[in-house]
């Protein structure tokens, strides 16, 4: 359907094009106009395919309109019709560039004959259009995958060729830049990813520029240009903004790991490093949270001392056997983790550790639990989590506090079972730890230590391999593959497929077939 502007001060004359147009069913949508100030306000503040004009109007006559619609709009078809055929007519609309000229009365052959020309005109510059956007849209899709291809290797601390970072117009030379991480508990940039990165350049709006880098199903990295100088209160609250756009838009907890300033490219794989060993600290919180990579806590001794403090006292009430002093005492300590934060997360678990080893041994009983127990706080995602553990034991001390664990070659058998049998839905940690009767944080921990790697990078390999299955066994469409293998969106399987093997689905099925 194409855009007809009719421009005649005689409605009846007007009402008699409209009428062809709609016996002969001819694909436009028509907008009236009695003079040609009316004509040109129309094209001031709409978009038009067609100028069908009369030249003799009072005020602003035809020719006149189609002189200021040419400069107005120089894609726009002008015909123009007249009970005037004199050659000085003709003259000046052939200069205006008008694409057909028709005499009135209008003869129905030469009006279908003109629209059939322009309509032809109109389709062909519409497909042209569409080809050439789809042809920049691959290059800009090309280009992009190269970027991140470049970005990753940078983050990665592999070598990346400075000739390539220049012709793909990476400012990360020579230039102050910050990472942003954002880190979601759950698998969000499966589903919600084009959604997420589509708020991105609003986010960051006041930035010299950036890069967007998809890391994996829970995290993703921001590169912005800092400019000359970097304000670090505008940093902090640019964090405090993006932590609340983010979980008001999504309805999700996020943690966010802004680095420090990075003045060169081969200091971002150690901020990176730094930012990932950061989100361990999510740990303290059970909400979305901003956290900054910074060096090292030089009150990092003190905290400890008070650590060990609680810990003596704690100690202490368990060798007397005064649990319910321990309860007071356990909870006191937990209070000033929360407060504090201070303290690394490892050493937290080494002090709960022994706490619960402390517990056990008081009544030596049940020392064949440790080393599970152990695992389950060390394994534990957040403070509360380990703090539930050790309330627990110290609360339901006796021979049915505690149940004997499952070995852990027969756990993982059970949840390499329920990984096969349901890779093809979306099965999570949590999902997949209700079913086994464990804690998702043990269960990460349990599985690593069996398998040698993590819960979600072994059923993406899975998946992976039964794509291969399907790819090159069967004439299943590949949107329908990834589905299959647990995939809702086609896109985002189709781009982590090519960042694991070099090669589309497509491609990879073609040569396998050759």
């Amino acid at each position: 359907m194409y855009s007809l502007l009719i421009v005649d001060n005689e409605r009846i004359d007007r009402e008699g094009i409209k009428l062809l147009i709609q016996k002969f069913n001819l694909p436009l949508a028509v907008t009236e106009a009695e003079s040609g100030k009316q004509a040109l306000a129309f094209l001031q503040n709409g978009e038009f395919d067609i100028l069908l004009s009369d030249i003799k109007m009072p005020f602003m006559d035809g020719l006149e309109l189609a002189q200021q619609a040419r400069e107005l709009k120089p894609h726009l078809k002008i015909i123009i019709f007249s009970a005037y055929g004199e050659f000085d007519y003709a003259k000046q609309a052939i200069h205006i560039g008008v694409a057909h000229y028709i005499l009135k009365p209008i003869r129905m052959e030469e009006f279908l004959k003109v629209m059939d020309k322009v309509l032809a005109q109109c389709k062909a510059e519409e497909e042209a259009r569409i080809h050439n956007e789809m042809l920049l849209q691959g290059y800009k899709k090309g280009l992009q995958y190269e970027k991140e291809k470049v970005l990753l290797d940078l983050l990665q601390g592999n070598e990346a060729d400075s000739s390539q970072i220049k012709e793909l117009d990476l400012h990360i030379v020579n230039k102050t830049i910050m990472l942003i991480l954002f880190d979601f508990k759950e698998r969000f940039f499966d589903t919600r990813g084009t959604e997420f990165e589509l708020q991105v350049p609003a986010w960051f709006s006041s930035f010299a520029g950036l890069e967007y880098v998809n890391l994996n199903e829970y995290q993703s990295i921001v590169f912005v240009w800092l400019g000359e100088s970097a304000d670090l209160t505008a940093l902090e609250q640019l964090g405090d903004r993006l932590k609340h756009e983010v979980t008001d838009t999504f309805m999700t907890i996020v943690c966010i790991v802004l680095s420090n300033p990075v003045n060169s490219r081969e200091e971002i794989h150690t901020e990176y490093m730094n930012m990932e060993k950061k989100t361990e600290n999510k740990f303290f919180y059970d909400r979305s949270v901003v956290l900054f990579s910074a060096g090292p806590d030089k009150a990092a001794q003190n905290h400890v001392a008070e650590a060990e403090s609680y810990l003596a006292q704690i100690h202490r009430h368990i060798e007397l056997r005064e649990y319910g002093h321990a309860d007071q005492a356990i909870e006191r300590f937990f209070a000033m983790l929360q407060t504090d934060r201070k303290l690394p997360v490892t050493y937290i678990k080494f002090i709960c550790t022994a706490i619960m080893q402390k517990l056990f041994k008081s009544t030596e009983r049940h020392h064949e639990l440790i080393p599970d127990m152990a695992e389950n706080i060390y394994g534990a995602a957040t403070l509360l989590e380990v703090k539930s553990i050790l309330m627990q034991i110290v609360q339901q001390y006796g021979e049915n506090a505690v149940q004997a664990a499952k070995s852990g070659g027969k756990l993982i058998t059970e949840v390499l079972d329920v990984i096969h049998r349901e890779y093809s839905n979306d099965i999570s940690l949590e999902y997949v730890a209700d079913q086994v009767y464990l804690s998702p944080s043990y269960l990460s921990h349990l599985f690593k230590k069996e398998t040698g790697q993590s819960f979600m990078k072994y059923v993406t390999s899975y998946r992976f391999e039964k794509s291969l299955e399907l790819l090159l066994n069967t004439n299943m469409k590949i949107s329908d593959i990834s589905r299959e293998v647990g995939y809702n969106s086609h896109s985002y399987f189709c781009s982590i497929f090519k960042n694991y093997y070099g090669l589309s689905p497509a491609q990879y099925r073609e040569r396998g077939s050759s």
